[in-house]
């Protein structure tokens, strides 16, 4: 039976593996390119078979698409009130972009539920594969200090940012989460041994190293679920659940928000400030004033902050003056260098309204299934904070790596045995 599902979802196997690598395959290997529109396809079947073979529905799944269907007919309503125009495939090409996670999400939670036993196989052949990488990436980031292997990019806090083999420092950083969540996930049902927490330790050592403001906060509140969840001995699913109703008190979050402020606040001073114009606080001022101007609709699909904005390159840049920045020109570099302007710009104070409760069932959907064992509560937690954190300088919630690694968080939570 259980050689029957791997022989039939091979395709997952190979995917995956892609994801892991797709930045670096990307220049190599044409078709790496489409290794998330893939998922994509493969998610959005499941969702649909789901549909027509099941009789009933949970009601997370039912919420987040009717809210998914009624935020695609409200963009398209706000395309036809505006006055920027855009061509079809534009508007296709960005409503795939906004919602590409959430398919994948219900796709892999579908997919994957009651698959205890597949989806630890698949953990333990992503974790060897992750634990090479990691290897590597350690000595050669000790070899680099010393002689210039080109795998750094930059200078920070006076060191050398390390990108490994990936596009640059905060990509790797992107796709260092991922590597955290394979490893943590992992110790659902494995003991953390010695040769573990070495490698976790080489992961996290690669990790600072790209010298990213989001990479020390995921380190910091990682040593602090593990703190809170392990070291201090939660001995079932009902401890585990009722520290994760105290964490999510005002005061604990007002709290994590204290570290957050305390590890990033150059960087915020530095992007939100105004003192400089960059292109996230462009984003964020042109995005409030677009809402603002195009109260209560948005300005419509592909007109600002995605990537169908930057493909189909937006008139309102031109409107707003944006094109005057040297990263937003037509083929900027950091076009896409936000997510919550491009909501307040696109799909306006309801749209805005409308995506925040879309996400809000998300995350919470993910700390509910991560909540009945203590090293699956470390990696939901981590991963929720994560996404919400990163959503505020860059757009992670239509990331195609964000894309992968939600799957790859599905198939992780499903390690956990359900009466543990």
């Amino acid at each position: 039976m259980e050689r029957h599902y791997f022989s039939r979802n091979i395709v997952i196997y190979f995917l995956l593996t892609v994801a892991l690598f797709q930045n670096i395959l990307q220049g190599l290997v044409p078709f790496a390119n489409y290794a998330d529109e893939l998922l994509l396809l493969y998610m959005g079947f499941g969702i649909f078979m789901r549909l027509l073979t099941s009789d009933k529905g949970q009601k997370d799944h039912v919420i987040m698409i009717f809210l998914m269907v009624s935020l695609v007919l409200y963009g398209i309503v706000s395309q036809m009130l505006s006055d920027v125009p855009r061509e079809l495939p534009a508007i296709v090409t960005d409503i795939v972009y906004l919602f590409k996670i959430f398919v994948c999400f219900l796709g892999a939670d579908l997919i994957f539920e009651g698959k205890t036993a597949d989806c630890r196989k698949l953990v333990n052949y992503l974790a060897l594969l992750t634990k090479i990488v990691v290897i590597a990436a350690f000595v050669l980031m000790c070899v680099n200090f010393f002689y210039d292997l080109g795998l750094s990019s930059g200078v920070r806090y006076g060191w050398k940012s390390y990108q490994f083999l990936y596009g640059n420092p905060g990509m790797f950083s992107q796709y260092c989460i991922g590597f955290c969540l394979i490893l943590t996930g992992e110790l659902i049902y494995k003991p953390f041994t010695a040769g573990r927490k070495l490698t976790m330790a080489m992961l996290f050592a690669v990790w600072l190293g790209s010298m990213r403001s989001r990479a020390f906060m995921t380190v910091l509140i990682w040593f602090v679920l593990y703190y809170i969840f392990i070291y201090k001995g939660l001995k079932d699913a009902k401890a585990v659940m009722e520290k994760l109703r105290k964490l999510l008190r005002p005061q604990y979050l007002i709290l994590f928000f204290i570290m957050a402020v305390a590890v990033g606040g150059n960087q915020i001073v530095r992007y939100f400030g105004g003192e400089q114009d960059t292109s996230r606080y462009l984003f964020m001022t042109n995005g409030l004033k677009i809402m603002q101007d195009y109260f209560p609709f948005g300005a419509g699909f592909a007109t600002f902050g995605t990537e169908a904005a930057r493909v189909y390159y937006s008139p309102l840049y031109y409107r707003y003056g944006m094109n005057s920045f040297w990263a937003l020109k037509e083929d900027g570099t950091q076009l896409t260098d936000c997510y919550w302007p491009a909501i307040w710009g696109e799909l306006g104070a309801v749209g805005f309204v409308l995506m925040g409760t879309l996400i809000f069932f998300l995350l919470r959907r993910m700390l509910r299934q991560s909540a009945g064992n203590r090293w699956g509560a470390v990696c939901g937690i981590l991963y929720v904070l994560y996404l919400l954190i990163g959503s505020f300088v860059t757009g992670v919630f239509s990331s195609y790596v964000t894309a992968s690694f939600i799957i790859l968080f599905e198939v992780i939570v499903n390690t956990a045995d359900k009466e543990e």
